[in-house]
């Protein structure tokens, strides 16, 4: 089960066999512009997206986000810096965690 605070940026989560998955648009942010952090089992994902427009307009419609975000995901296992693999392009930020196995010996 996963906890996520927050609602901005969007963002789909998925498993595989091996990995936890996660996918975030963030369209017209620069790289420079996002932090990850890894706190225990919670994935941190923060930034600032600038408004491209700028100066004395008027908006009829104002739909896309900007400022600063912050996404909270609270994994279900508490993943080494290690296991996590980043990758942006073209304004999705892709998070890869392999999932740790453990061989349990049992002596008898």
């Amino acid at each position: 089960m996963f906890f996520i605070e927050y609602s901005f940026p969007l963002m789909d989560i998925y498993e595989t066999e091996d990995s936890v998955v996660v996918e975030v648009d963030l369209p017209a942010v620069n790289l420079d512009d996002i932090k990850l952090t890894v706190e225990g089992s919670r994935l941190v994902i923060e930034g600032v997206r600038d408004k491209v427009v700028t100066g004395n307009v008027r908006y009829h419609v104002m739909e896309r986000y900007f400022g600063r975000f912050k996404r909270i995901i609270e994994l279900p296992f508490t993943p080494s810096n290690n296991d996590i693999k980043a990758n942006y392009k073209q304004g999705v930020l892709v998070i890869t965690i392999l999932k740790r196995t453990y061989n349990v010996v049992l002596e008898g």
